[in-house]
This record gives structure tokens, C-alpha cells and sequence, in this order.
């Protein structure tokens, strides 16, 4: 996540397209949500003006659907 005055960035998604976000799409402390290099998970919505992500919230076991959901010791 690139971070700007302007509260806007970009994060980069695994294997797709760069999404802009902004610090009001963040779920809690965007301080601590926003670290450079930390892995996150967050919604992707695609409209005319591009890709945004929306809804950022740390990566956690929960980011992923049960079949996907990584058991306990393996690193998320």
C-alpha cells in the first residue's frame, strides 16, 4: 500500500490487478491495517473509473472461505 496526503493508494492483489484504495475503506485502525509489505484482504469493486478495493481489513484465517481456511499452525 502506497500511502498519500490525500489518503489515497494502491495495493497490489495476488496475481491481478493494482486496486486504488482510500483510508476510509479500512476496517479499524488504518494505522496498524496499513503497514508497507503486510498482507491484507479486502473486496474488489471494478466500475468505470477502475479498480478499487474496498472493506481492508488485516489477513486472517476468517479472509478465506472455509474450504480455502487454513488450519490451525499454518501461516496465513
Amino acid at each position: 500500500m502506497v500511502r498519500s496526503r490525500t489518503g489515497l493508494g494502491v495495493i497490489a492483489q495476488d496475481g491481478g490487478w493494482d486496486a486504488v484504495a482510500h483510508r476510509s475503506a479500512v476496517r479499524g485502525d488504518a494505522d496498524r491495517v496499513l503497514v508497507a509489505g503486510s498482507r491484507m484482504c479486502f473486496d474488489v469493486t471494478e466500475d468505470a473509473d477502475g479498480v478499487r478495493a474496498d472493506n481492508i481489513r488485516p489477513l486472517t484465517r476468517l479472509c478465506f472461505s472455509p474450504a480455502e481456511r487454513p488450519q490451525d499452525g499454518e501461516l496465513v
